[in-house]
């Protein structure tokens, strides 16, 4: 499998998804990752998941099962592909397929279920939050017998597929990685009567109030304090005291503990917003 140098985009939007829309990861200005040879990949450089795999050792999965991670994420089986979303952040991924796309009749949980990855060799094992091996995926020079134009060529790291990729801003030194994100946090400077929060759930979700608006989404972080956060429609009514606490989540590159306050930076090292536990 070819991987070439890694040319990145400035984004203004949030990724294109699949066919019907599903949340997306909030990603701005991104930084790029510095791919290397495949037996000395850097186990945080996202731009190695680029390509086209064999899926090995998934639950339900047929042997003859493809996985296409590039300008979108396409799903192989023997009855048909199914299209989805995808997004890495350092060590921390985000997967999404519309359950309408799906075929074979079966799920795809292993892989939406995917939060990490981890390089082995030339082939990448993907994790879930307890750090189970879900599935393999096998850099295998074979092709599936199909005249789809989805295996016709190499799979490229251009402009386009490094949308999905990115490499956080390291904290700063008074900055610890922040494992744990469950439970109910509140703004450290809340400036009026509205009540503010963000509260991140253990199953992987998260919802806020910005004092009367109300937004939610997907969240998965990473073992440096890399974060990967999608949202969906949300209200915009205005009232008093109201603090866009949602938009820290899914703008922010990285999230870090500075004693008992949780802090998140975008990606040129800005402080978004501070937390404190509620």
């Amino acid at each position: 499998m070819k991987r070439l140098a890694v040319s990145f985009l400035a984004l203004t939007a949030i990724l294109t998804g699949c066919t019907a829309q599903p949340p997306q990861p909030g990603m701005a200005s991104p930084s790029a990752p510095t791919p290397t040879a495949a037996g000395e990949r850097d186990p945080l450089d996202p731009a190695g998941l680029v390509g086209l795999w064999r899926v090995d050792g998934a639950e339900g999965e047929s042997p003859d099962t493809w996985l296409v991670l590039g300008k979108e994420l396409d799903l192989w089986r023997e009855c048909g592909v199914a299209v989805g979303y995808w997004a890495a952040r350092d060590d921390a991924v985000m997967v999404g397929i519309d359950d309408a796309a799906l075929r074979c009749d079966r799920d795809a949980s292993w892989l939406t279920d995917t939060t990490a990855y981890r390089y082995t060799g030339d082939d990448v094992e993907l994790l879930n939050r307890a750090g189970t091996v879900l599935a393999t995926l096998v850099d295998d020079d074979t092709r599936p017998d199909d005249d789809s134009s989805l295996f016709s060529e190499p799979v490229q790291v251009t402009d386009h597929v490094s949308a999905h990729i990115r490499t956080a801003l390291a904290l700063p030194p008074e900055a610890s990685p922040a494992v744990d994100l469950v439970g109910r946090w509140l703004p450290v400077d809340s400036p009026g009567p509205s009540q503010p929060f963000i509260e991140f759930r253990d199953h992987g979700s998260w919802r806020s109030s910005d004092g009367c608006n109300r937004s939610d989404g997907r969240w998965v972080i990473g073992t440096e304090g890399a974060i990967l956060a999608s949202t969906g429609p949300s209200t915009a009514m205005a009232c008093e005291g109201m603090m866009q606490v949602g938009g820290w989540v899914y703008e922010a590159s990285a999230v870090g503990l500075v004693g008992d306050e949780l802090r998140f930076y975008g990606d040129t090292g800005e402080v978004l917003g501070t937390l404190a536990r509620g």
